[in-house]
């Protein structure tokens, strides 16, 4: 046939040889183009707290970009569970969330960077309640409970640890409305101050309005008689950031000091001689069982519990390559942890 065509005459295939580097430098582009427009899948977070009683708890976390933004800029997220165990997905609320707490009515109280509000876990989180906190004297940042009553606690410009009560107010409505008025309000309790104890260490360096840096973590506990544990941490002037806002920079030195709060004054401020990056604070309830001759008796306690990482220790652990800071645990014995 005409259309045939000898060896000779026909073209040669040419042979191209695939290069290994090629296919790397898409699979990265196609993860550049996923990560660009899935961005918030991967976004890190930090900044967690948690509450919780009988009735569930709550867990909010925020953003690192968030960090970088305006007070009233910023978004936190949160999640709720029955159980502990099985959480609902995740919601976004605008503000920048401070600390959080549970009172025994049935309320979520937040705080945030000038103001509170009040929610009831009963109405599905509807918000009945927000006022200001600027009259407080100092800046509130951190929520604790204590048996019914809700605190905060927080220093003022001079570097001092203050207190403050959530007191609710019910007043009558109209005379043909048969509902009361509820109002909630922080009051600055005037014998609850303890004069530079949140002063960081070294060099006090002020802020632009002349106030001395804010504690950067906080923690609380209530023991077996009723007296809240607050834990804080002062934290040295931290260098200049450079480069990405999501690369990890070494925490600056700082120190952990605990203050013993009665409801109206603080009882006593100890400093730690070591210093804690991260630590949280638990009450938890033993039973010592003591065995007699007519039955078996059981003493209950409550126990303050602190759970923390040392500063700048690393230890290998088993069957694990990387290397990973170790928690310790110590419990609170009258003013000191042992």
């Amino acid at each position: 046939m005409d259309q045939e065509q000898t060896n000779e005459s026909r073209p040669r295939a040419r042979r191209v040889r695939q290069s290994k580097f090629v296919p790397l430098v898409l699979l990265l582009l196609m993860a550049a183009i996923w990560g660009y427009l899935n961005w918030n899948l991967y976004e890190p977070y930090r900044g967690p707290c948690a509450v919780a009683d009988e009735g569930g708890v709550f867990v909010f976390y925020d953003r690192v970009a968030d960090k970088e933004a305006r007070p009233q800029d910023r978004n936190f997220y949160f999640r709720k569970s029955l159980d502990g165990r099985k959480f609902d997905k995740p919601q976004r609320v605008e503000g920048a969330l401070v600390s959080a707490a549970l009172d025994d009515d049935g309320h979520l109280i937040c705080i945030f960077h000038d103001f509170f509000s009040v929610y009831s876990r009963a109405k599905q989180l509807e918000r009945e309640w927000s006022a200001s906190t600027e009259s407080l004297g100092f800046e509130g940042r951190y929520l604790q409970r204590r048996g019914s009553d809700v605190f905060c606690f927080g220093t003022d410009k001079q570097g001092a640890l203050r207190a403050a009560k959530l007191v609710k107010t019910s007043a009558p409505r109209a005379k043909s409305d048969d509902r009361t008025a509820v109002s909630w309000r922080f009051v600055a309790i005037d014998g609850a101050k303890l004069e530079k104890a949140a002063e960081p260490p070294g060099e006090v360096e002020r802020d632009e309005s002349g106030a001395v840096p804010s504690p950067t973590a906080w923690a609380g506990a209530e023991d077996a008689s009723g007296r809240l544990a607050i834990f804080f941490r002062v934290q040295a002037p931290a260098p200049e950031k450079r480069g990405s806002p999501f690369k990890t920079e070494p925490i600056p030195p700082g120190r952990v000091s605990f203050a013993i709060f009665d409801g109206s004054t603080f009882a006593s401020l100890t400093k730690l001689d070591e210093d804690l990056p991260a630590f949280a604070a638990t009450s938890v309830s033993t039973a010592t069982i003591a065995s007699g001759s007519a039955a078996d008796t059981a003493a209950v306690g409550t126990h303050v519990l602190v759970f923390g990482t040392r500063r700048g220790e690393r230890e290998p652990q088993k069957d694990v390559d990387a290397l990973g800071p170790r928690i310790c645990c110590w419990s609170l014995e009258g003013t000191k942890l042992s």
